[in-house]
């Protein structure tokens, strides 16, 4: 059996939107940041409710906002997969990616910044590696901010 579905370390988590670097679970209300290496813990579990912020990072250039009381800057939102277009597709035409991030702001005085890594090594952008992660940083955008509005 896979990751999901069984309990590790007390957690029992289900995604309803599966991702390999993010994933969501509607019914928990949480959200798993996916460990690159060993079992899910309960440090990788961020519950909807905390989630007060996120940002869209590619090579330090900020292309995506949103958040509680705010809609999404940087883009507009559209289609089922809630594509962000605009702020990603006008960027600055660099051949090669070296880092791709959601930055999560949480309500937590002790750990009030997450981090959700898509790239972390230098990936050319037509590659088809690229255009997987982009697409999976895409549909967690619009999930988060899907989560955010709904706090409003």
């Amino acid at each position: 059996m896979g990751l999901f579905g069984k309990k590790y370390k007390n957690v029992d988590f289900k995604p309803t939107q599966k991702g390999t670097i993010v994933s969501f679970d509607d019914n928990s209300k949480k959200l798993a940041i996916m460990p690159t290496v060993g079992k899910l813990k309960e440090e990788h579990l961020i519950n909807y409710d905390n989630i007060v912020d996120f940002e869209l990072i590619e090579d330090g250039e900020s292309l995506a906002k949103g958040g509680i009381g705010r809609a999404l800057v940087g883009g507009a939102l559209f289609g089922g997969a809630g594509a962000i277009v605009g702020g990603i597709t006008g960027r600055k035409n660099e051949s090669y990616c070296r880092d791709m991030k959601i930055k999560l702001t949480i309500n937590n005085n002790d750990d009030a910044v997450k981090y959700i890594y898509f790239i972390q090594n230098k990936i050319k952008k037509d590659s088809m590696i690229y255009r997987q992660f982009e697409k999976e940083a895409q549909e967690a955008l619009s999930k988060l901010e899907i989560i955010c509005k709904e706090r409003n």
